[in-house]
């Protein structure tokens, strides 16, 4: 079984209230482009739109089947 974990933080002037939205789609938009060009390594930075590191995309295998 494969597995793909995407976990940022919101809490930064990046994801106030008026940006919120746009940012969060900002960044899953980058992510799925990036997966989709095959550019993700299996443990990825994730930064908001001012360049803060806020959290980790992560690519999992595993003989488990957890679900």
């Amino acid at each position: 079984m494969s597995s793909v974990n995407i976990k940022f933080n919101a809490d930064n002037a990046a994801f106030d209230e008026e940006n919120r939205n746009f940012e969060v789609s900002r960044i899953l938009s980058k992510l799925a482009s990036d997966i989709e060009r095959g550019l993700l390594d299996e443990s990825t930075i994730i930064r908001d739109v001012n360049g803060n590191t806020i959290g980790l995309c992560e690519f999992f295998s595993s003989d488990l089947d957890e679900c």
